[in-house]
């Protein structure tokens, strides 16, 4: 197991509105108990569920238009051509695979905001980390904000 390996799959179905808003509701919960991290890594992958099996998320499982802009950051998981990231952009895909979807508008808002609570609660990066370059949730918000820029900034009067 690597130093980085996620400890907790989180599974959904491509396409499926009502497998997405699962997941997403899933990750709040884990985010509201302080359980997406343990040891100061973060333990979440977000997997696709063929058939009877699970498979990582892939590059092409999002909206490549909006992923493709992520590749300007120099540290993005996502600028790379071939995806060897153990899960490590799972977040950032699933996001763009959600946001393709106006009915899932209020729960990807939503996770946004258990992203930033969880943030404000703790305060501290090190309770954040991804791997040894990134912290979670930072391209998620940012797909969000490219989205919809009225959720640029989430301010306690927004919340």
């Amino acid at each position: 197991m690597g130093q980085f390996d996620k400890n907790k799959k989180l599974e959904f179905i491509l396409n499926d509105i009502n497998s997405i808003r699962s997941v997403l509701e899933e990750y709040q919960e884990l985010l509201k108990s302080d359980q997406v991290v343990e040891d100061e890594v973060y333990q979440i992958e977000f997997v696709k569920k063929v058939e009877d099996t699970i498979e990582p998320l892939q590059k092409m499982d999002g909206c490549f238009e909006q992923l493709d802009k992520l590749s300007i950051w120099g540290e993005s998981h996502l600028n790379f051509d071939t995806m060897d990231f153990d899960g490590n952009a799972s977040e950032t895909i699933l996001f763009s695979h959600a946001l393709k979807f106006p009915e899932l508008k209020e729960d990807v808002i939503s996770t946004a905001k258990e992203i930033v609570s969880y943030s404000r609660r703790h305060n501290d990066t090190c309770n954040m980390w991804v791997d040894d370059l990134c912290v979670f949730g930072i391209e998620a918000l940012y797909l969000l904000a490219f989205n919809i820029p009225a959720y640029a900034y989430f301010s306690k009067t927004n919340e």
